[in-house]
């Protein structure tokens, strides 16, 4: 059973719930999303588990997930990284790109997130991943046309246009394309 803190609209905490509670209330509650990125100018996405309540199987961005009561995002980020795709990460490894609140509702869970993204370059043969199949059910490295043509499909989780038009124009810039 795991526990997360949740927050006001402030940001300020409210204590600890149940995750299960927290999506069922609508609790605002931290997350962390990792950009994984190549020096072959290539991005990593996931495509989610069939199992996941929330968009199973639409592709993603490469690692999210959420932060655990009393975890920094220091160690949620490290942590995530390694259980999803078995990539040993060092928060020194990444950039913080910035924070946003994100509020989605899917049937009967209201999902209020205060999240945190990174971006970290990685080079990895996907043949080296370990995925984790209750939360991944593929990868795959994309360029950027192909991530800019991915993110405002419909195979794709539909986050705020602001923040995949931030994305894009971060990769664009990184890869001078």
């Amino acid at each position: 059973m795991e526990y997360l803190e949740i927050f006001d609209e402030q940001g300020n905490s409210l204590g600890q719930k149940l995750r299960k509670e927290v999506h069922r209330d609508g609790d605002w509650h931290r997350v962390v999303d990792v950009w994984i990125y190549d020096s072959q100018k290539r991005i990593l996405l996931q495509r989610r588990s069939a199992t996941k309540k929330k968009f199973p199987n639409h592709w993603d961005f490469s690692v999210g997930g959420h932060i655990s009561a009393g975890e920094s995002w220091e160690s949620a980020l490290e942590r995530e990284v390694e259980e999803e795709l078995g990539i040993p990460t060092k928060f020194s490894e990444v950039e913080f790109f910035g924070e946003r609140k994100e509020e989605t509702r899917v049937g009967d869970i209201l999902d209020r997130e205060i999240a945190r993204t990174y971006f970290l370059k990685k080079d990895s043969e996907i043949s080296e991943l370990r995925l984790q199949e209750e939360e991944v059910a593929e990868v795959a490295w994309v360029n950027f046309s192909e991530l800019e043509r991915r993110v405002h499909s419909p195979e794709f989780v539909p986050h705020r246009k602001e923040y995949l038009d931030a994305v894009l124009a971060y990769f664009r810039d990184k890869f001078k394309v």
